[in-house]
């Protein structure tokens, strides 16, 4: 039994030698819905700040997972050990909600500190994910803070996903509902709406719908970078807005601006038919953000031993 044991977890742990990094499935499960725990560290002697990678809740985060995977092991290879939530472990728990993510990435900071040691821990999420990571970094008094195209209003956010599902339905030519019906009706008449294969209930929908990410903030006054992807390389008024209010509160704030044609948007799917072949449209953003994120961690790390010094 031992032997087999001992088998089982060799097959949940990856080592890289190449990257100097390992990957690792571990044994705690995180938050009620009993979601998945995936360690990224360094095979060398590890930094004392450590990272959590915040998913986002709707069903956009199947189509972040490589841009995640990409985050970790860049931070894992600069020495950050990076714990990433895989939050579709138990299906019966597939739903859109606020107040469950946000207690999975709280029991992630925690195994993160348990696994690891690490001193200081920092939280990065895309999209709804970002908002995620400073709703957490604020509440829990976090170190560093990094946000991709984060959604710095949350009913803009559900509104969104329930307008795609619309058009999703449409496009999927179900002639026999009728035009008035879809995920905004169903959520105003039953208060519960699918999006794929999501749940989303009226009182997750209105706790979404809340978050005013610039408003909400009241604590975290550490490093962060926001990360704001365009074509024209422009900073939204939303971005600017929290990086005023990061400021305000005390902390050393980047924004990074990336230009991008963005076939498609971030979060959706990013394959584009040519011909016989389909392209990747996204693999060279994916891998520009990875690299920020790590620069900057490696920078903010410099300043922070510097100041301990």
């Amino acid at each position: 039994m031992g032997s087999e044991h001992a088998t089982l977890r060799k097959l949940r742990r990856y080592e890289d030698p190449g990257a100097g990094i390992f990957e690792e499935f571990l044994d705690s499960r995180l938050g009620p819905g009993r979601a998945l725990a995936l360690l990224s560290g360094p095979l060398a002697d590890a930094r004392a700040t450590g990272w959590v990678l915040c998913p986002t809740i709707g069903p956009e985060h199947g189509n972040l997972r490589r841009l995640e995977a990409l985050v970790a092991r860049g931070l894992a290879a600069s020495g950050f050990p990076t714990l990433r939530i895989r939050p579709d472990a138990d299906p019966l728990h597939r739903e859109i909600d606020l107040a469950r993510r946000l207690e999975e990435v709280e029991a992630a900071v925690a195994l993160l500190r348990v696994e690891t040691g690490a001193e200081r821990v920092g939280v990065a999420g895309t999209l709804f994910g970002g908002t995620l990571a400073a709703l957490a970094a604020d509440r829990l008094g976090l170190a560093e803070l990094a946000l991709v195209q984060p959604a710095t209003r949350g009913r803009q956010y559900a509104r969104e996903l329930l307008r795609r599902e619309a058009v999703a339905q449409l496009l999927a030519g179900d002639e026999e509902a009728p035009p008035a019906e879809g995920p905004m009706h169903d959520l105003s008449t039953s208060g519960l709406a699918w999006i794929r294969g999501l749940s989303l209930s009226q009182e997750a929908f209105d706790a979404i719908s809340a978050v005013k990410l610039a408003e909400d903030l009241k604590a975290f006054g550490g490093r962060s970078l926001l990360v704001e992807i365009s074509p024209g390389g422009a900073v939204s008024s939303g971005v600017q807005k929290l990086a005023d209010r990061l400021a305000e509160l005390g902390g050393d704030v980047v924004v990074e601006p990336v230009a991008d044609p963005l076939h498609a948007p971030l979060g959706e799917y990013y394959y584009r038919d040519a011909g016989l072949l389909r392209i990747d449209t996204r693999l060279e953003l994916d891998r520009k953000v990875a690299d920020t994120i790590s620069a900057w961690a490696l920078g903010a790390g410099a300043a922070a031993a510097s100041q301990v010094a």
